[in-house]
């Protein structure tokens, strides 16, 4: 599992949003049927990319490698100017590879841009919408944090996919979000409850199998 970033909060950040929502002065824009999509969305067993990346991927690894050996060669060496031209040419057709690529590319995933067309202009619809309904969020953070008189406690995981949290004892929610790496368009979402003594340490899992699967945006 990659790097979890993980936030310990003393108040519960998902009901304060909650309240901020129920008195916002326009009602939260919904997506149903668009979210039905992006959930359903699965990408291709048989990557129909790889055949047009794999000849950009060898000229631009032969590109690097020019330019290593520039840098390593003298500009008064007599076989200096060679190389640059070498390189020169080897660069020019890259970024014409990169081109027929791309537009290559276009024509394969037209569907696929097209459901991310229209999930960029939803999601951007929906943040205008909470930058509205949550323009009191960072107070009523600030007023709860205060009035359990604790700090905001970050970490994150290590390579073995564990983390600790030094945390004194009181109710705290655990926060981390993750892009799913099946799905480009959603992500697991963890707020986790937690009453913490100065007995035993607490274990909680946070993986996607606890994680809430959502839309990304």
């Amino acid at each position: 599992m990659p790097e979890l970033d993980i936030t310990a909060l003393p108040f519960d950040p998902d009901r304060l949003l909650d309240s901020l929502a129920a008195i916002a002065p326009n009602p939260r824009p919904s997506f149903t049927e668009l979210e039905q999509e992006l959930r359903a969305y699965a990408r291709p067993t048989d990557d129909p990319y790889e055949e047009l990346n794999r000849p950009w991927r060898a000229l631009r690894d032969s590109v690097v490698a020019l330019s290593d050996s520039l840098f390593a060669t003298d500009r008064e060496a007599p076989h200096y100017a060679a190389m640059y031209e070498r390189f020169r040419r080897s660069y020019a057709r890259l970024a014409d590879r990169a081109a027929e690529r791309d537009a290559a590319m276009r024509q394969l995933g037209a569907s696929d841009l097209g459901l991310a067309r229209r999930a960029q202009a939803a999601a951007d619809s929906l943040r205008r919408w909470e930058y509205e309904a949550y323009e009191g969020y960072a107070d009523a953070a600030a007023a709860a944090i205060a009035h359990a008189g604790a700090r905001v406690v970050e970490t994150s995981t290590d390579g073995e996919g564990r983390a600790v949290l030094g945390v004194e004892p009181g109710r705290w929610w655990l926060v981390a979000r993750l892009p799913d790496p099946d799905n480009p368009f959603l992500e697991y979402y963890w707020s986790v409850a937690v009453t913490v003594t100065r007995l035993v340490p607490v274990r909680i899992p946070m993986d996607p199998g606890t994680g809430e699967r959502r839309w990304q945006h």
